[in-house]
């Protein structure tokens, strides 16, 4: 394995890419260099394959093709000098690649383009430098770039379509959780013979003080009980812990609740958590909206959601049986917090 700096001489360095596997193929005017192992390489530099081979390509003058997912040069690029397209990629990484901020040169660079120009974006230093690739690989760069910027905004339109026809069932969830604990304090006297709420029965084992393990098994249980979904057990959990008289101390809670919050919130369910937790940063706004931006900061710093579902969650705003400015106002005071996650992740 080769350091992905070339000029890099620390024996630690855990920067590496595999050298280039090049096979000269044909003869006469059809004579080629395969690259065997673009892909790997590519994958390496976090780059697309079709990116190095432009820039080798663009640079020596000569064609490229792809054939049968295997990327190829016109000509006998090995025969003179072996190390020739292994230095041309070299001067690739130290264009395209590397951190040009005071001597950072890290590789961990993705690209952005503001006002026609070609950045790199350090996800160690959080700068931003001019990539100098030639004229034809910025065009492939901008190509592919705007490439992935329409399928995500494709897939965020798909998904947003899914949540829309979901709200309805959010407002009805909402409604349910603001009568939860009016449940328990408004049963009539032949409550003796109704069942009690999931939410108020491990309410009241979270308060007798067991171990994670003993509330976890009870949530199984009252899914088995009461038939629920995965969903159900997440709401529950969240509603359990995250009551009307919480709110002063909910960014507190956090740091308790995580184990068990973690054990219900799957990559799946973490956008039912965002929206539970924000049902209940509205029914105790006067507390929750100025500290919700730490609310989330500590949700993702107990791995309880990750960065996707918080931003996920501020691009897309849900109103049905919430206000719409609430929703709104409560967004732009995260807004701050949203950026500095956009920077660095």
């Amino acid at each position: 394995m080769l350091n992905v700096d070339p000029e890099q001489t620390d024996v630690y360095y855990r920067y590496k890419m595999p050298p280039l596997a090049c096979k000269v193929e044909g003869r006469g005017n059809g004579i080629k260099t395969v690259i065997l192992n673009i892909k790997e390489v590519a994958d390496s530099l976090q780059r697309p394959a079709e990116i190095l081979i432009k820039s080798m390509g663009t640079d020596l003058g000569v064609a490229m093709k792809l054939e049968n997912d295997r990327w190829s040069l016109t000509g006998d690029h090995v025969k003179a000098d072996p190390l020739k397209l292994q230095n041309r990629l070299y001067d690739f990484i130290r264009r395209g690649v590397l951190c040009r901020y005071k001597g950072c040169r890290n590789p961990e660079t993705t690209y952005l383009i503001e006002k026609n120009k070609l950045l790199m974006r350090c996800k160690a230093c959080s700068a931003k430098t001019e990539a100098t690739v030639n004229d034809k690989v910025y065009a492939s760069i901008y190509r592919l770039e705007n490439e992935a910027l329409q399928a995500e905004i494709a897939a965020n339109k798909d998904r947003r379509s899914k949540d829309e026809r979901q709200e309805e069932k959010w407002a009805e969830s909402t409604r349910m959780s603001s009568s939860y604990a009016q449940q328990d304090l408004e049963e009539p006297e032949e409550s003796a013979v109704r069942r009690e709420s999931p939410v108020s029965i491990l309410r009241s084992v979270v308060e007798s003080g067991v171990a994670e393990t003993v509330i976890v098994d009870k949530v199984f249980d009252l899914k088995q009980e009461f038939g629920m979904q995965e969903k159900d057990m997440t709401k529950l959990v969240f509603r359990t812990y995250f009551m009307a008289e919480s709110a002063p101390n909910a960014c507190m809670l956090i740091r308790s609740c995580a184990p068990v919050l973690r054990r219900f919130t799957n990559r799946n369910q973490m956008s039912i958590l965002m929206e539970e937790a924000e049902h209940y940063a509205h029914s105790n706004q006067a507390i929750m909206f100025s500290k919700y931006p730490i609310f989330l900061f500590e949700l993702m710093e107990r791995g309880v959601v990750n960065e996707n579902a918080v931003l996920t969650w501020h691009e897309s705003v849900r109103h049905r049986g919430l206000q719409k400015e609430l929703c709104v106002e409560l967004r732009g005071i995260c807004e701050p917090f949203m950026s500095l996650i956009r920077r660095f992740c």
